[in-house]
């Protein structure tokens, strides 16, 4: 490959899918699997795509390294060596989860800390049923956790998020098509 990049994949349990589960579906374009396997210290997978870069008139072969860290209390320690020498992050943050969005703030700083400032990141809401009859929980709106969709984009600005996309359905582009712009949109911030 061209280009080498390691990817933490990084949050709290948000109650439904397991980030290895969304990463392994994302990474062998399936449909939402019941992927409920815990992660112990740290899981691995590995995706190629094809890039082109603004200024190049071919494409580069990409490798994506993408660590989920476990989000347990007695791994937090470990994170710091984990996330060390990333070249960026996906930070998963579910609407279910009382802590709003401090949790995702949290797992963020984390990651900026253990390298030492700036790192591109993308912020993942996994909002999806529980049920394949449910509906995705409404967190945007008056009252709720985000006023707005350009209040969320201006929380991402502020914390150093590139983008924010919402994992809500089970099927087709509201969760395989996601994944795929999330990570599409975090190899662009590394190019960068």
């Amino acid at each position: 490959s061209d280009h080498t990049f390691k990817i933490m994949c990084v949050g709290d349990y948000t109650g439904f899918g397991k980030k290895g589960g969304f990463l392994s579906d994302y990474i062998h374009n399936r449909p939402l699997s019941f992927y409920q396997k815990p992660t112990i210290g740290v899981d691995f997978y590995v995706h190629f795509i094809e890039w082109r870069e603004t200024d190049k008139k071919k494409d580069s072969t990409v490798k994506l390294q993408f660590w989920d860290v476990a989000e347990h209390e007695r791994f937090l320690k470990m994170t710091a060596v984990y996330c060390r020498n990333c070249s960026g992050a996906l930070v998963f943050w579910g609407p279910k989860s009382p802590s709003r969005l401090s949790s995702a703030l949290k797992w963020s700083e984390k990651v900026k800390e253990a390298n030492s400032g700036s790192v591109p990141m993308v912020l993942v809401v996994e909002n999806i049923p529980p049920s394949k009859r449910g509906k995705p929980m409404e967190w945007i709106g008056k009252g709720k956790t985000a006023e707005s969709k350009e209040v969320m984009d201006r929380f991402c600005a502020k914390h150093g998020f590139a983008g924010w996309f919402e994992l809500n359905s089970r099927y087709g582009l509201g969760y395989t098509g996601v994944m795929e712009q999330a990570v599409d949109c975090l190899v662009q911030e590394i190019f960068k």
